[in-house]
């Protein structure tokens, strides 16, 4: 997914489920991303692409750019609650409107 949204070339650092406890929809792998990273949960963002990670940001207080791998999915309530959502998925998608939020 980073790759195809190009934000493969602004993120330095990469952080799986598998180095904790419990996956997605569990907070766990945000929450460690953020002690890793040195920086409270709510000054973190998400790209989500599927509605258990979208779920896992929310239980973190992480804020989240949902971004559906499967557009069937951009109607999930669990999408519905994420900070920015590009409901037709990678297509939709741009840094620009990503940082544009980000930054507002």
């Amino acid at each position: 997914m980073l790759k195809g949204t190009g934000l493969d070339a602004y993120l330095t650092e990469y952080f799986s489920a598998e180095e904790v406890a419990r996956g997605k929809p569990a907070p766990d792998v945000f929450l460690e991303a953020a002690r890793r990273l040195g920086v409270p949960p709510a000054g973190c963002v998400v790209v989500e692409d599927a509605p258990p990670g979208a779920e896992a940001a929310r239980a973190a207080g992480v804020r989240c750019i949902a971004v559906p791998y499967v557009r069937a999915t951009a109607g999930d309530p669990v999408f519905g609650a994420a900070d920015l959502l590009f409901p037709c998925g990678q297509g939709e998608f741009s840094v620009q409107a990503a940082c544009a939020w980000l930054f507002a």
